[in-house]
């Protein structure tokens, strides 16, 4: 009697179902109004066109400085770097005395790493044409930024074979620009870069290339401070003109900066910021000869490098050679060690895009918290951060320590949370600085 009732109520159950599942498909038949119903796909709306780039604002032209007034050479900034024969990137970090690790990243993933050799030397295999991100970390020196790496087929006339990278040096800069890039990478955003009007072949002006028409380029360059560390000659007054760069991702081409500042930092502190133009030009003012550090940080990227500024002379304080042919080249030179090396006349830097920078501030976060847990330092205590740093740029102290002002260091802007246990690091990338993406034009512009 138990089996019989048993499977009475398995079958009214099945039947049950059985009907429930009929009437649905009635339902849907009947057009149910609480059934999506999948448009028809004539009736999609049709892509908006991209913007296109605004060809006044771009290209890899370098600024000088010419009878005192910043504006735009004739020569470009090689902001890229060919691959060697058997399709590797060869580079090599100065001013380092112990190993740094070094990580070439494409579209936001690790792709290969190195560690230096004895004389700061490492190299990267098999690798193809395109944008790439070059990252160095040890704990007392730090650099990132962007480069077109271009293939090496025989064509290309006069770019730099080897990447050569002046870090941010010392444990109290390398901290400062872990937090620089901690507070401000949470305003990093992706978006449509546009597209130009102009193509990339010889009839067409090789400072708007990306990788595809570099590879053809039959004029030098000079190398980008990013690229080629070169020291920078300043212009009287402790002038220092630079211009940051940013390209597509897909092409390599260069496209507009928005809204992005440069920080100029030595021991531990920012001596100097400035928003830069349109065009990503910045000048600063009133800098001696020495070492610092350069940070980059806006909405379409960050970047960092070390800077090794000179004083002037008669022949070239901080200005080309230009005449009306482009790409002149400087004609100042000084011995540096065994290497002779050419001086820049500008700073500048590729950023590194959006795909990469949580990558940099997810890797440096960890690694400023490894370093304290292996060997505390007063600067990393987190009850230190309340004092702040002092001075006008006090960029962690806006809320106090443990408050909830804006953009303050543990309160508003980019929070640790110390392990509890074993613990692990806990990084909260919010941010409420008010960074609104704007397009700032100086007074004084170079066009």
């Amino acid at each position: 009697m138990k089996q019989f009732k048993f499977a009475l109520l398995c079958t009214m159950a099945l039947t049950l179902s059985v009907g429930a599942e009929v009437s649905h498909g009635q339902l849907l038949d009947q057009q149910d109004p609480l059934t999506p119903l999948m448009p028809e796909m004539g009736a999609q709306r049709p892509a908006e066109p991209l913007p296109v780039v605004n060809q006044k604002l771009v290209g890899w032209k370098e600024p000088v400085i010419d009878d005192g007034v910043v504006r735009m050479s004739e020569t470009l900034s090689a902001h890229w770097v060919q691959l060697d024969a058997t399709s590797g990137v060869k580079g090599r970090v100065v001013g380092i005395t112990d190993p740094i690790d070094v990580f070439l990243l494409r579209s936001g993933f690790v792709v290969s790493s190195a560690t230096t050799l004895a004389d700061g030397s490492y190299r990267f295999e098999a690798c193809t044409p395109g944008i790439y991100t070059i990252v160095g970390y040890s704990r007392e020196a730090v650099f990132a930024s962007g480069f077109l790496a271009v293939a090496n087929d025989g064509t290309a006339v006069g770019l730099p074979m080897e990447l050569v990278n002046r870090p941010v040096l010392g444990a109290a800069n390398n901290t400062l620009v872990a937090k620089l890039i901690q507070e401000f990478s949470p305003d990093v955003n992706f978006r449509q870069f546009g597209v130009f009007e102009i193509g990339e072949g010889p009839e067409d002006p090789p400072q708007f290339f990306g990788f595809e028409g570099l590879a053809n380029l039959q004029d030098p360059a000079i190398p980008s401070v990013a690229i080629q560390a070169q020291p920078i000659a300043l212009a009287p007054g402790g002038r220092l003109v630079g211009r940051i760069h940013q390209s597509s991702n897909l092409t390599g081409r260069p496209v507009e900066v928005l809204s992005t500042r440069v920080l100029i930092v030595q021991d531990g502190e920012v001596l100097a910021e400035v928003q830069v133009d349109n065009a990503g030009v910045f000048e600063i003012t009133d800098l001696i000869p020495g070492d610092y550090g350069m940070v980059a940080v806006g909405a379409d990227g960050i970047a960092t490098l070390g800077l090794k500024l000179v004083a002037g002379t008669e022949n070239n304080s901080g200005v080309r050679a230009d005449s009306n042919a482009a790409f002149t080249k400087p004609q100042f030179f000084m011995q540096v060690g065994s290497t002779t090396m050419q001086d820049a006349g500008a700073a500048g830097a590729t950023m590194i895009g959006p795909e990469s920078t949580g990558w940099l501030n997810n890797y440096l976060t960890t690694q400023v918290y490894i370093n304290e847990l292996n060997d505390p330092r007063p600067e990393l205590d987190p009850n230190a951060y309340g004092a702040g740093f002092g001075g006008p740029y006090d960029y962690f102290n806006q809320g106090g320590g443990g408050g909830g002002g804006s953009g303050g260091y543990f309160g508003g802007g980019g929070n640790w949370i110390l392990p509890l246990g074993i613990g692990a690091l806990i990084f909260t990338a919010t941010d409420d600085n008010g960074f609104n993406n704007a397009i700032i034009l100086p007074p004084q512009s170079p066009f």
